[in-house]
């Protein structure tokens, strides 16, 4: 009589080592999930952190852009235009807090070349060519790109050309383009309504002026002052949260008939 204890269980050991093959092949996929999730999620933070840059780099600028002009304009820093370009950026301050028209330095204005911001306002100067081969008429459009809670309603803007200034803002809340005030604080804190602006153009344009007769070789001077008016009624601490983008295009005019 044979005794079974002593028989070889063959297929006893098949299914153990298919339990254990199973089970292998379960971690290794567990795993390999496991580090494609990672792979996955570095990658997607990465991303994240490059657009979090990008967008903060240009949240915190104001662009200066030739369009269709990149033929016969050229924009600079300085009048000497040892560093040409056809893009400017002005770097706003950071946490821009409300200030009055008082504060700003209007001595100093226009005086240093290129970002000469104060604590609470952007101040920058720059220069505008005629670097084609005939007197040309150009565009200069002060564009909106985006803003938020409200804070368009409460900013100025002084825009100086060759020495001329024009000042900007919102139309007041409620009326049909009644302009807003830039005020000034005398020597015994009361307010001097001392200037008009001009209203906004659109709710994406600030103003789109024509300019006549550059001729060859030549430049205009632009000094853009922009501030929050504390004295405004309508700004408040929520609405200094917010964030306005913009941009100056400048824009050769084509004349139909040429000399």
């Amino acid at each position: 009589m044979k005794n079974d204890n002593n028989v070889f269980n063959y297929s006893s050991v098949e299914n153990q080592l298919r339990k254990n093959a199973r089970k292998v092949n379960r971690e290794y996929r567990r795993k390999n999930l496991m580090i494609r999730l990672t792979v996955v999620i570095s990658v997607f933070f990465i991303i994240c952190w490059f657009a979090l840059q990008v967008s903060q780099k240009y949240a915190g600028s104001f662009e200066i852009n030739l369009d269709n002009g990149r033929r016969s304009l050229t924009l600079s820093e300085t009048p000497d235009f040892e560093n040409p370009s056809d893009v400017l950026f002005a770097e706003i301050p950071p946490g821009m807090d409300n200030i009055s028209y008082t504060y700003i330095p209007l001595d100093e204005i226009g005086t240093i070349n290129g970002s000469d911001n104060g604590k609470n306002y952007l101040c920058y100067t720059f220069y505008v060519k005629n670097s084609g081969n005939k007197k040309l008429d150009y565009n200069c459009a002060m564009k909106i790109l985006n803003y938020d809670k409200g804070l368009d309603e409460c900013i100025r803007i002084m825009m100086v050309r060759n020495g001329e200034s024009s000042y900007y803002a919102k139309c007041k809340n409620g009326t049909d383009g009644e302009p807003e005030l830039v005020y000034y604080y005398d020597d015994h804190a009361r307010f001097d309504e001392v200037i008009l602006t001009e209203a906004f153009k659109s709710e994406e344009e600030v103003f789109s002026k024509d300019y006549y007769g550059l001729t060859v070789g030549n430049y205009d001077k632009y000094t853009v002052v922009v501030w929050i008016e504390g004295s405004d009624p309508e700004t408040n601490n929520e609405k200094l949260q917010g964030v306005v983008r913009m941009r100056i295009d400048f824009n050769v005019i084509e004349n139909e008939e040429e000399d």
